[in-house]
C-alpha cells in the first residue's frame, strides 16, 4: 500500500487514499461494505475522527488509514481480521510473517513460545517473535513513524470495544422470559444482518451436534433464508454425525457428511497442501484451526459448496459461560481466583516450571487490566477468554474457509449477541442455562419437533458418553480429583487411540509415534503446537525438538532446533532429518 502498511493478501482488501479496509461493518444498523467504509475511513485526519468513525462500527472487519506518517488502525471487536505491526520498522501489516520477513532474524520469545506449547496460543499484543507484536480484539493503534523508535509515544493502543458481562447495577429486575426475549431481539438482529451480507448467495453451516450450530441453522430457517445447506465432519457413527443428520432432516436442509478417519488424518496432515495452508493461516500468534479444512476442501473441490457460498459457523460468545468455574460465584472469590481459573482450564497442554506460572499470571493479569470490572471474578474470567481463546484460537477458523475462496460470517458474535448475552445475571449465563433453553425452544418450534428431540445432543445421545461426563464431572470438583486424576490418566493412555474422539485428530501421528508420545490429557493439539514451531515432525517421524515433560524457558532454548527457521512452519523444501526411533 505504501512504506507503512504491506499487505501480504491485497486482494482481500480495498485500497483508497492511503487507507484499507477488509470486511463489511454496519453503521446505524445499515451495511456498509468495504468499499464504501474504505471511503469514508479515507476522510478521517486525527486520532479523535478515528477513534469515533471506528466505533460507530458493527460487523467484522479490519481498517488502517496512514496520515503524515503515522498510521492509525483498528480491530473488529472479536478481531476476526487480525493485523500486526513491527514498531522498530514503522510497519502494519495483514501478515506476521511478512513482518518477520522484513525483521530478518528476529528471536524467539521463551516465555510466548512456552504459552503458544501450553495454551495453543500467545496471549496479549504479543506474537512468538520478539518485535513482532499484534492489535487485540477491539483495539485501536496509533503508531507515529516520526517518533524516535526509543520514544515511549511512538506506539499507543487502546480499546473502543471491549467485553465485560454482569447485569448493570440500576438493571430492572425481569422475569426469564422477559430475558430471552431481549437476547431473542438481538439474535434476529444478528441474523439479518447475517443475511444482508450474504444478499441471496448460498449459506453454508457446518452442523454439528450440539446447540451453536443448530441455533445458526434453525434461526436461518425462521427468517426465511433460501439456499441454506449443512455439512458434518467425523467419524462414521459419531454422536456428532447422528444428531446432525436428524437435525438437517428436521429442519429440511441439505446435508452432507465428511468422513474423517485416523489414517486420513495421517494423510491430509502430512500433505504438501496442508503445509502450504499453515503458511497462509499461521501468523506466530496461535495453532491454525484445522478441524474443518480437509471438509471444507473436499465440498468445495466436488462443487457442493459453491463459490460464492458464505460459511456460518456457530462459534458464540455464550461459550465462554460454559467454561465460567462456578467457585467464582462464591462472596469471597477473588481476582486470583479468576487468574488461577484461566491457568487451570487454558494453560493445560503441558506442565511448566515455577518461573512460568509467574510468568503465566502475570500476562494473564496484564490482558484484563483496562477491559474489565478489575474487581469481579466472573468479569475477569470472561473478559481474559474473549480476548484470548475467542478472539485468537477460535476465530482462526475463518482462516479455513478463506484459504477456500469462501467469505464468512459468525452472528453468535456480534456485538449485538454478546451485549445482550452478556447483560444476563451471571447466575443466567452460568453454563450456557438460559442459552441452552433459549435453543431448545427456537428449534422445537422452528422444526416443530417435541422436547425429548429438542434437548438432544452429542452428548446426550450416548449414555456411555454421558455417564461418563457426569461422572468426571463431579470428581473433578471433589476433593479426590488430585488422588483420581493420575489414575484416570494413567487408564486414558492404556486405553485411548490414534482414532479416540469425535474427528480421530490424532491420527496425524503414525501408530509408532502414537505409541511412543502419547499420554492421557495431551490431546491433539499438544502435537500440533510442538510441529507448528517445529520441534516435531510427523512424516518422516522425529522428536529432536521434544521440550521435556515439563517446561521452563532454559529447557526451551536448549532444545530448540537449529533447523527450526520458522518457528511457526518450517520451509516444506526444507524437511527435517529423519531420527531413528529410540525409547526416549
Amino acid at each position: 500500500m505504501n512504506e507503512f502498511v504491506s499487505l501480504a493478501r491485497p486482494e482481500r482488501w480495498v485500497e483508497q487514499d492511503d487507507t484499507a479496509v477488509r470486511g463489511t461493518a454496519f453503521v446505524d444498523g445499515d451495511p456498509v461494505d468495504a468499499a464504501a467504509l474504505a471511503g469514508r475511513v479515507a476522510a478521517v485526519d486525527t486520532a479523535t475522527a478515528f477513534r469515533r468513525t471506528v466505533e460507530r462500527l458493527d460487523g467484522f472487519y479490519a481498517v488502517v488509514r496512514v496520515v503524515d506518517g503515522t498510521v492509525y488502525a483498528a480491530t473488529d471487536h472479536v478481531r476476526s481480521v487480525p493485523l500486526f505491526y513491527a514498531p522498530d520498522l514503522g510497519l502494519v501489516s495483514d501478515s506476521a510473517r511478512l513482518l518477520r520477513e522484513r525483521l530478518g532474524t528476529p528471536a524467539v520469545d521463551g516465555v510466548a513460545e512456552a504459552e503458544y506449547l501450553t495454551a495453543t496460543y500467545v496471549t496479549g499484543d504479543e506474537t512468538l517473535y520478539r518485535g513482532i507484536r499484534t492489535l487485540r480484539a477491539g483495539e485501536l493503534l496509533e503508531l507515529d513513524t516520526t517518533t524516535p523508535v526509543e520514544a515511549t509515544g511512538r506506539v499507543r493502543t487502546e480499546h473502543h470495544w471491549t467485553y465485560s458481562p454482569g447485569a448493570a447495577p440500576d438493571a430492572p429486575e425481569a422475569t426469564t422470559g422477559e430475558r430471552l426475549a431481549t437476547l431473542d431481539d438481538a439474535m434476529v438482529t444478528a441474523f439479518e444482518r447475517c443475511l444482508a451480507v450474504a444478499d441471496g448467495r448460498p449459506i453454508a453451516v457446518p452442523l454439528s451436534g450440539g446447540y451453536d450450530s443448530r441455533l445458526v441453522a434453525a434461526m436461518l430457517v425462521r427468517l426465511g433464508a433460501e439456499d441454506v445447506r449443512t455439512f458434518t465432519y467425523g467419524q462414521a457413527g459419531s454422536a456428532d454425525v447422528r444428531v446432525a443428520e436428524d437435525v438437517a432432516d428436521a429442519l429440511d436442509l441439505p446435508w452432507r457428511h465428511v468422513e474423517y478417519t485416523a489414517d486420513d488424518w495421517f494423510e491430509w496432515f502430512n500433505s504438501a497442501d496442508r503445509a502450504a495452508y499453515y503458511e497462509r493461516a499461521d501468523d506466530f500468534d496461535a495453532i491454525p484451526n484445522l478441524s474443518a479444512w480437509p471438509a471444507v476442501r473436499r465440498l468445495r473441490d466436488e462443487g457442493w459448496l459453491p463459490a460464492d457460498s458464505v460459511v456460518v459457523p456457530g462459534q458464540t460468545v455464550a461459550g465462554i459461560a460454559g467454561h465460567l468455574p462456578r467457585s467464582l460465584l462464591v462472596a469471597d472469590a477473588t481476582v486470583a481466583d479468576a487468574v488461577d481459573a484461566v491457568l487451570d482450564q487454558h494453560y493445560v497442554q503441558w506442565a511448566h516450571d515455577d518461573e512460568l506460572e509467574r510468568a503465566f499470571r502475570t500476562r494473564v493479569r496484564g490482558v484484563v487490566d483496562g477491559v474489565c470490572e478489575p474487581e469481579d471474578p466472573t468479569s475477569v474470567y470472561s473478559a481474559w477468554e474473549w480476548q484470548e481463546r475467542q478472539a485468537k484460537f477460535l476465530c482462526s477458523d475463518g482462516r479455513i474457509y478463506e484459504d477456500c475462496g469462501l467469505d464468512w460470517w459468525f452472528p453468535l458474535w456480534d456485538p449485538m449477541v454478546a451485549a445482550a448475552w452478556g447483560a444476563l445475571p451471571v447466575d443466567d449465563r452460568l453454563d450456557k442455562r438460559h442459552y441452552t433453553e433459549y435453543v431448545e425452544t427456537l428449534y422445537a418450534d422452528v422444526a416443530d419437533v417435541g422436547r425429548d428431540a429438542a434437548e438432544r445432543n452429542q452428548v446426550t445421545d450416548s449414555r456411555v458418553t454421558a455417564t461418563v461426563t457426569r461422572v468426571r464431572s463431579a470428581l473433578a470438583r471433589s476433593p479426590l480429583a488430585g488422588v483420581l486424576r493420575p489414575v484416570y490418566r494413567r487408564y486414558r493412555t492404556r486405553t485411548d487411540t490414534r482414532a479416540s474422539g469425535q474427528l480421530g485428530h490424532l491420527g496425524m501421528l503414525s501408530p509408532e509415534q502414537f505409541d511412543r508420545l502419547y499420554t492421557a490429557g495431551r490431546s491433539h493439539h499438544a502435537f500440533r503446537a510442538l510441529e507448528a514451531v517445529g520441534r516435531v515432525s510427523f512424516a518422516p517421524a522425529h522428536e529432536d525438538g521434544w521440550p521435556g515433560e515439563v517446561l521452563s524457558v532454559d529447557g526451551l532454548d536448549r532444545t530448540r532446533p537449529a533447523t527450526n527457521r520458522g518457528v511457526a512452519g518450517r520451509s516444506t523444501s526444507d524437511p527435517p532429518t529423519e531420527l531413528a526411533e529410540s525409547d526416549d
